[in-house]
């Protein structure tokens, strides 16, 4: 196997497995009488990047365009990915946060202490 199709393959499925358990969170959150005053959930992955969907999502594609370059395809095939990068930090992040701002008083807090996509490997 080329060594760039087992890196993209490692990518894809890193990304595939952080959206998996911030699904599984936010849908376990939904039943949790403790969290049903709607404070943002801090655990698991959540805890550690406040759009971990996203950042999932971005991963899975980079690793689709690091397949291409594993099958020596065009370079321009990378496009589709740094589009879809640009399309989640430039509009959809960002349009989200700025909803939140306007309807949750304590997402100042939450961004305050949680990075938006990158995760810190230790948290406070």
């Amino acid at each position: 196997m080329n060594v760039w199709i087992g890196i993209a393959n490692l990518v894809s499925l890193s990304g595939f497995l952080i959206e998996l358990f911030a699904d599984n969170s936010l849908y376990k959150s939904r039943f949790n009488k403790n969290e049903a005053d709607r404070k943002f959930i801090r655990k698991g992955v959540l805890g550690y990047t406040r759009n971990p969907n996203y950042l999932g999502e971005m991963l899975f594609w980079i690793g689709l365009s690091l397949v291409g370059f594993g099958v020596t395809a065009p370079f321009w095939t990378a496009f589709g990915a740094v589009g879809m990068v640009l399309m989640f930090l430039f509009a959809s992040i960002p349009m989200k946060e700025n909803r939140l701002l306007l309807t949750r008083i304590d997402f100042m807090q939450y961004k305050a202490e949680v990075p938006m996509l990158i995760p810190k490997l230790k948290r406070e």
